[in-house]
């Protein structure tokens, strides 16, 4: 069964702050029309070519809020998002617990937004714990494995709830292994090719 969490905030705080770097970029632009060569022109320039990797990972950051959504049946539970996909075997499963009761003993270290949150803590007693949800710590629930601790927020936590437990009651029908596997274009061959980024560095110098 799949699960999503509430992205509307996240969405439009997203939305305003790519639109907020576009419109400053147009504007740095319609100036740079305007300017004789010279050192104005070239710190316009730069500005607009610096901002261009801000762009391009803040509408990463979007894509993988847009994407955001866990499957959960007897196997166990996938949270995938952009292009990652994390699988958490049902026998690795050992509780849930709301988020409301943990205490973090390491600030947040990640992307945040109001409405989307992807990073990781540190909670006490817990260990480390990996956020994927759009809510924050005290609405998530968080999902308790011997290696780690994820947290998620489907839009209906209490039926999440009831729903692993009626899962996790059937047992497993086959054996997945925890772990972090790319997929999409993540996963193309080409970005572990090591003649392609040499010819590419190349070319660059040239």
């Amino acid at each position: 069964m799949t699960w999503k969490p509430p992205k509307t905030l996240g969405l439009i705080v997203g939305l305003v702050i790519i639109l907020t770097i576009v419109g400053i970029d147009m504007f740095l632009f319609q100036s740079m029309l305007q300017q004789d060569i010279g050192l104005n022109l070239y710190l316009t320039g730069v500005l607009v070519l610096g901002s261009l990797p801000l762009l391009a990972a803040v509408s990463y950051w979007y894509y993988d809020l847009t994407t955001l959504h866990y499957i959960l049946d007897r196997d166990g539970l996938i949270i995938a998002s952009g292009t990652t996909r994390y699988t958490v075997p049902m026998d690795a499963i050992e509780r849930i617990v709301p988020g409301r009761e943990v205490q973090v003993s390491h600030g947040f270290r990640g992307i945040t937004w109001p409405g989307y949150l992807k990073g990781r803590l540190h909670a006490r007693g817990l260990g480390r714990l990996q956020i994927f949800a759009t809510e924050p710590l005290e609405r998530q629930i968080i999902v308790v494995t011997g290696s780690m601790c994820y947290g998620i927020s489907p839009e209906d936590p209490e039926q999440f709830i009831a729903t692993y437990g009626d899962q996790r009651v059937m047992g497993p029908s086959c054996s997945l292994r925890q772990n972090i596997e790319p997929v999409g274009i993540a996963a193309w061959t080409i970005w572990r090719d090591r003649g392609f980024w040499l010819a590419f560095a190349g070319a660059l110098a040239i």
